[in-house]
């Protein structure tokens, strides 16, 4: 099993960011994992952020009384670069149905830049940029809760939240022991 952390997240993105064109006017996250890794792109980026419906529908998130550059876009249409991001490509199926509704509904002039924070060898080529290819079995902290895995877990929450996170493996017998 492949696992990612929060933590992991969070310093392959300090790690990677410099990989991202400097001119992205516009951070947009799909829903709902890619909006954590797109919130934290944002921030370390100082750019402003929408959700993937927002974006489409030129709604950016309000970012309060945030020092902003002089070249900080208060709507999509202002935007020249725009970069979506997803946490994750496996299956492909999500970046696909971006894709297919940025070419059916987005009417801007921008250049679309997609990436990926992990994604597979295989899917790699979905993408314009990624930080990290994460073969399957793979589980990330952050859906954990939606992983398969699930189904045949017990989880102590308190013990889960102290053990690092190579403590996680799979038994002989197919169970997970955490």
């Amino acid at each position: 099993m492949n696992y990612r952390s929060y933590d992991d997240l969070l310093k392959l993105i300090r790690n990677k960011t410099y990989l991202l064109p400097n001119d992205i006017d516009l951070i947009v996250g799909v829903p709902r994992s890619g909006l954590l890794a797109a919130n934290i792109i944002s921030l370390f980026l100082n750019k402003p952020i929408t959700d993937f419906n927002g974006f489409l529908e030129n709604r950016i998130i309000s970012s309060g009384k945030t020092k902003r550059t002089n070249n900080f876009c208060n709507d999509v249409a202002e935007a020249k670069k725009i970069l979506i991001v997803e946490d994750s490509v496996a299956s492909g199926a999500s970046i696909m149905f971006c894709k297919e509704n940025v070419t059916n509904q987005y009417r801007g002039n921008a250049e679309i830049i997609y990436l990926s924070v992990y994604t597979t060898r295989e899917n790699k080529y979905l993408v314009d940029l990624y930080f990290e290819i994460v073969d399957m079995p793979r589980l990330f902290e952050w859906n954990i809760m939606h992983h398969p895995i699930i189904n045949n877990a017990c989880f102590d929450m308190a013990y889960y939240a102290l053990i690092p996170k190579k403590k996680i493996m799979m038994m002989g017998n197919g169970t997970w022991h955490f």
